[in-house]
């Protein structure tokens, strides 16, 4: 297999992972750039404070080395990571790991990493039943990033991860026993509230917070579906206050609280990000962009595909109903750069950065007197 950066596009974020022996190395994703014609990729890089990074690989395994498709797409995040093992998703592709081959084509992946060289390979792997169906249809079970939890909140399966797919199915997994084809699947569930005939789908990636209650935690998880077509209802951002038992899996039925805001999906829904000051109820905040194309029609809201200005959002991570907002930028005098695929807002001290079309943006705290948006 050779790697041709020609064929191939970068979506996902990047990890830095440390080793034992304490190298740093920057691990990417790749999918194929045009259809599912090629392959996808995961490369590893090594640095060194004296020279800089590797000039080649320490880490390059494909996902489907002996046949096409199998992208690393991840919605704009980074691969996830527990500092032993790398978690991946795949989208469409070719599928034969169930048969002792090496492809995994619309798969979760398990990527055991070698602790003094960095180099990967497939430790364990989940792929849903209906994989070759996806397949056929476009329907990436790959399409958005993972989230490892790392409280073992849920009782008896101390090491949960959640992904979702373009058939807007959530999936909770335990990464301990993947389990192959069809495993050890917790929960698998679509939200409540999508209006009918939207087809949602997710195109992005989830946030978790925790915050102490009497006698314990609550743990939150935050998602976004997209309905990924012109003309379609735009979807809310969605709170699920996560269950520590039971036997139909972490995740409700139906969300906890929702944004009034409603996100379309062209370019895609918001992946939220967190941000608090403290562990305690209402200290905790949750941000997302908004790409600012939605019109309103006699019934209703909905997606025109024209993209704007990314509007920041941010709303109490306290379930409210619906959840309070606290601010947004659209009023602004200087307008944000215009929207792209897959923001991730980031905060850092006190600042938080987005990335737009022509720009890097960064708002910082309000002076004070207040903010002007409330």
């Amino acid at each position: 297999m050779t790697f041709n950066p020609r064929h191939h596009l970068q979506r996902t974020g990047l990890l830095l992972l440390s080793l034992s022996n304490g190298t740093p190395v920057i691990y990417i994703g790749f999918n194929p750039i045009r259809g599912e014609l090629q392959n996808g990729w995961i490369l590893g890089y090594s640095y060194n404070t004296g020279t800089g990074f590797s000039t080649t690989p320490v880490a390059a395994i494909s996902t489907t080395p002996y046949g096409t498709g199998g992208g690393v797409w991840g919605a704009g995040t980074g691969l996830a990571s527990d500092g032993s093992y790398i978690f991946a998703s795949t989208g469409n592709g070719t599928f034969d790991a169930n048969n002792g081959g090496s492809d995994y084509g619309d798969s979760l992946l398990k990527l055991a990493v070698n602790s003094t060289t960095g180099a990967l390979s497939v430790s364990s792997y989940f792929t849903p039943s209906d994989w070759n169906t996806r397949c056929g249809v476009d329907l990436d079970f790959g399409s958005g990033g993972i989230l490892l939890f790392f409280d073992s909140f849920f009782q008896g399966h101390p090491d949960l991860m959640v992904s979702a797919d373009k058939e807007s199915y959530l999936w909770v997994v335990d990464r301990d026993t993947l389990g192959g084809v069809n495993g050890q699947v917790e929960q698998t569930m679509q939200p409540s509230n999508a209006p009918q005939g939207s087809n949602p789908g997710y195109w992005s990636s989830p946030a978790y917070w925790k915050y102490s209650v009497p006698n314990g935690f609550q743990y939150n998880l935050y998602y976004a579906a997209d309905a990924q077509a012109l003309n379609k209802a735009p979807l809310p951002l969605n709170m699920y206050a996560l269950a520590t038992s039971g036997s139909g899996g972490p995740i409700p039925t139906g969300p906890t609280a929702s944004t009034k805001t409603l996100f379309c999906g062209n370019p895609h829904a918001p992946t939220p990000s967190i941000s608090a000051n403290g562990a305690t109820a209402n200290s905790g905040i949750v941000w997302a962009i908004e790409s600012s194309n939605s019109r309103n029609v006699p019934t209703g809201p909905q997606c025109n595909g024209t993209i704007g200005p990314a509007v920041l959002h941010a709303y109490n991570a306290t379930p409210t109903t619906p959840l309070t907002e606290l601010y947004n930028s659209s009023g602004l005098q200087t307008t944000v750069g215009q929207a792209v695929n897959f923001p991730t807002p980031t905060v850092f001290k006190g600042r938080l950065y987005t990335g737009t079309k022509s720009e890097v943006d960064v708002f910082g705290l309000c002076p004070s007197g207040g903010c002007p948006l409330q």
